[in-house]
């Protein structure tokens, strides 16, 4: 009977300390301030499908928002932490950017009419035939302007002009049969007359002459006026004001021309329209 009570005992003992020995070891371990021990600790097995379910409670609309509210500061933090990459916020731009604000925006330059005159041509063909290669920079219709120069007049041995053409043939053929070096002149006021030569030098057309009359030819000392008339070409061109295609345009015609005559246009000047 004895033995029965005791094994009782000991029975409820076992299930006592069987169900209620892992609280206890934990209400020890923090009572007594140190961890447990592997062996005291006791695995909890994993709930088996369709066991244990917990339904998850609907989300209300604050938690809803807060949480979507977390995700967008977390995302954003996420976002700013990465380096080498910028936010760039979407919504329309309200200041201006101050560096550009403050780059200066050029006026235009005003553009100036120039006369230019280019010379000098010996003959007006000549002159036209540049008037043709100037259609991409002038703007008005090249023209040819024609100046006489006055230069020193030449010594000329002459025999006067004879009466009628034909007296005029029979003393040249005479004095070509000496062997003098003459020619005919068959128009302007000397019309009819025979020259025995032209000389800059007084001196030398002196000692022709002389040698002339010593042969019984009629020959007389005359001036031969040599006015020269040249040719210049004029036109107009638009440059901006104090440009260095006008300074250019300058040196180039200086190095290929006597005459180069650049001056401001009567007129006003035109402002360059931006394109």
């Amino acid at each position: 009977m004895r033995w029965l009570v005791l094994m009782l005992v000991l029975g409820n003992l076992g299930l006592w300390w069987l169900f209620s020995g892992p609280d206890d070891v934990e209400r020890d371990a923090d009572a007594s301030g140190r961890l447990p021990r592997v062996s005291e600790l006791q695995t909890v097995p994993p709930p088996s499908a369709g066991e244990g379910d917990v339904e998850a409670p609907e989300p209300t609309p604050e938690s809803a928002h807060s949480g979507t509210g977390t995700a967008n500061e977390a995302s954003e933090v996420a976002i700013a932490d990465v380096p080498g990459e910028s936010r760039q916020e979407s919504g329309p731009v309200t200041e201006a950017d101050p560096a550009l604000a403050e780059i200066p925006i050029p006026e235009p330059k005003p553009v100036q009419r120039y006369c230019f005159r280019l010379g000098w041509f010996d003959s007006e063909e000549a002159a036209l035939a540049l008037a043709g290669d100037l259609s991409a920079v002038a703007i008005s219709e090249p023209e040819v302007e024609a100046q006489e120069f006055e230069q020193p007049p030449l010594h000329w041995v002459i025999i006067p002009p004879r009466s009628s053409r034909d007296a005029a043939l029979e003393l040249f053929r005479d004095v070509q049969r000496r062997g003098v070096d003459s020619y005919l002149v068959t128009r302007g006021e000397m019309e009819n007359a025979i020259s025995l030569g032209l000389f800059e030098s007084r001196e030398s057309a002196e000692r022709v002459l002389e040698k002339r009359i010593s042969e019984n030819l009629p020959a007389v000392l005359e001036l031969f006026p040599r006015n020269q008339i040249r040719y210049a070409l004029a036109f107009e061109a638009a440059y901006s004001s104090g440009s260095q295609e006008l300074d250019q345009a300058r040196a180039n015609y200086g190095h290929q021309f006597e005459l180069v005559e650049i001056n401001g246009c009567e007129g006003v000047a035109t402002t360059k329209k931006s394109p």
